[in-house]
């Protein structure tokens, strides 16, 4: 299927149409044909990102001649395999634009192109949000600073909404509206997460008819302007409140450093990508262009997480594998923290008081049960018993799970811990690996001793550990979630197809989880490997070598 890769961001200053431009130089360039066309209904400016003038002819022409399509009107541009259509001068009217908007999405199938990449402009009117819904992959683009990632979560909201419109039935819509009223919810203040759950109840066959709605656009992030590892940071938080208010995923496609060059090519009106090629902004962006088309080869997304939040498991709360350790479950903790409390979560405009206070409260509680021995142990018990996992999935716990005392619940473990203030940290338990064996647990028997194992502190020693145990890549990239280009790219070691170290450190934690081996270990040694690899050699100085 031809790639069509729609962007918008939530409000302007995000460098969209610097992204836009400068993706599609990085793909013309690995070989890709590509027509770039200015859908912001605000006005053109993804001609000035490639050096241009304004065009002749633009997408108003199709308005003006009723026998001419897209292709007739796109220019070429001096990078080859690149082609423009360029868009409105100034502001159109939305019933005008409404209008243009139908002979483009009718005129997109005739447009040479293997990848078409439509900028679609900034905010939440109905033209950019139908500009939006024509591709079959939505970029996001956004900054960290507070305000742009609460406008890309407000404009989500809305993109979802219109989903949800385009693929109900009114008497199915009303009959929700009825639903809520009844229990006496307003659908505007309830997450849509929690819309789709309600949906679920009423009409399981509409709320499919939905996520087929929303996954012919599933959703990427490309956040620009990062200066440090707290803007890499602010990504994964909003990936992670994404999920909870949305129930759909938002990989982070790229992230385009806060470099000066961007501003001294727009100065100079050149293309960013070909005045500053070896700059970080200009690697962020041809980085963000391979990871797009991974995602867009990697076939359809998986279907959204439609579930309550009450069902879900702890781990799924907490985002962490069941063989997480301790630490791990801390340094989650402090995303999801930072991902929901009142002061800096992005779904502020988006969820109501009592909703935030509910997603927080589940959060406390997952980590509470899971931060204690005791009642993890409690809890994981709960969950192998119950079929929901494997006793080998569970960390430190292998064969056999100790057996309980008589009466012990996860409930009664939860009911044992120390009360905590919303946003405090309790103090964090030794792993199972070295605590103590809890009380009214008995001690599993002692293991015959083995010959010690060699850790694999490189990519290849992954791989063949991975042969050895018979795992193979798609059954860990499902058990993940991680995708498996980038599983591939980490025993490889292909560093510059892999994200950035702290989101890094994180894959090959999983990764080395999954089989059986020292996290925090494989992940320090290989992020190691990746700084030698990636760091050029010093350059020798120029007064000795003219002496």
């Amino acid at each position: 299927m031809r790639r069509v890769w729609t962007l918008a961001g939530g409000k302007g200053g995000a460098g969209r149409s610097l992204v836009a431009a400068n993706l599609g130089i990085a793909l013309a360039r690995a070989g890709r044909r590509v027509t770039l066309v200015d859908l912001d209904p605000h006005g053109a400016a993804l001609h000035g990102c490639l050096g241009f003038g304004r065009p002749a002819k633009g997408i108003l022409a199709l308005a003006q001649d009723a026998a001419i399509g897209l292709d007739a009107v796109a220019a070429d541009t001096p990078v080859h395999h690149l082609r423009l259509v360029a868009g409105v001068p100034d502001p159109v009217a939305p019933e005008r634009w409404s209008a243009l908007l139908e002979r483009v999405a009718r005129s997109l199938e005739t447009l040479e192109g293997d990848v078409l990449l439509l900028d679609c402009g900034s905010g939440r009117g109905a033209g950019t949000l139908d500009a939006f819904a024509l591709g079959n992959l939505g970029i996001l683009v956004s900054t960290p600073e507070p305000a742009a990632l609460e406008a890309a979560c407000q404009f989500a909201d809305s993109h979802l909404r219109s989903c949800l419109e385009h693929a109900l039935a009114g008497d199915v819509r009303r009959a929700l509206n009825d639903l809520l009223e009844a229990d006496g919810a307003d659908p505007d203040r309830l997450s849509f997460r929690t819309l789709m759950v309600r949906l679920g109840a009423l009409d399981a066959a509409a709320r499919d008819a939905v996520a087929a709605t929303v996954r012919r656009v599933p959703l990427e992030l490309v956040l620009t302007q990062v200066r440090d590892e707290a803007d890499e940071e602010a990504g994964a938080a909003l990936a992670s409140a994404f999920l909870k208010a949305f129930g759909v995923a938002l990989p982070i496609a790229g992230l385009v450093a806060h470099d000066p060059s961007v501003l001294q090519a727009v100065q100079k009106h050149r293309p960013l990508a070909q005045q500053f090629p070896n700059t970080p902004a200009t690697k962020g962006i041809t980085r963000a262009a391979e990871r797009l088309l991974q995602a867009a080869d990697a076939g359809e997304p998986g279907p959204p997480e439609w579930e309550d939040l009450a069902a879900l498991s702890h781990y799924r709360v907490m985002e962490v594998v069941p063989k997480a350790s301790s630490k791990e479950i801390q340094a989650a903790y402090q995303v999801l923290k930072r991902a929901y409390a009142t002061e800096s979560t992005p779904l502020l405009p988006i969820l109501h008081d009592e909703a935030l206070q509910a997603l927080q409260g589940r959060v406390e509680d997952a980590y509470r049960s899971l931060i204690f021995l005791e009642s993890r142990v409690l809890y994981d018990r709960n969950l192998v018993e119950g079929g929901h996992v494997s006793p080998h999935d569970i960390r430190g716990l292998h064969g056999d799970l100790p057996a309980a005392a008589p009466g012990a619940t996860v409930a009664a473990a939860e009911a044992s811990a120390a009360p905590v203030a919303a946003g405090a940290m309790p103090p964090a338990a030794a792993s199972p690996s070295d605590a103590a064996v809890p009380p009214g647990v008995t001690e599993a028997p002692a293991a015959e001793p083995q010959a010690p194992r060699t850790v694999p502190l490189t990519g290849e020693g992954l791989r063949r550990e991975r042969q050895r145990l018979g795992q193979t890549l798609e059954a860990i990239a499902s058990r993940t979630k991680i995708r498996q280009a980038f599983l591939t790219a980490i025993e490889e070691e292909q560093w510059d197809r892999l994200p950035s170290p702290v989101f890094l450190r994180g894959f090959v934690r999983e990764f080395a989880l999954c089989l059986g081996l020292p996290a925090d270990q494989v992940a320090k040694a290989l992020l190691l490997r990746r700084d030698q690899a990636l760091t050029p050699p010093a350059a020798e100085d120029p007064e000795r070598r003219s002496a």
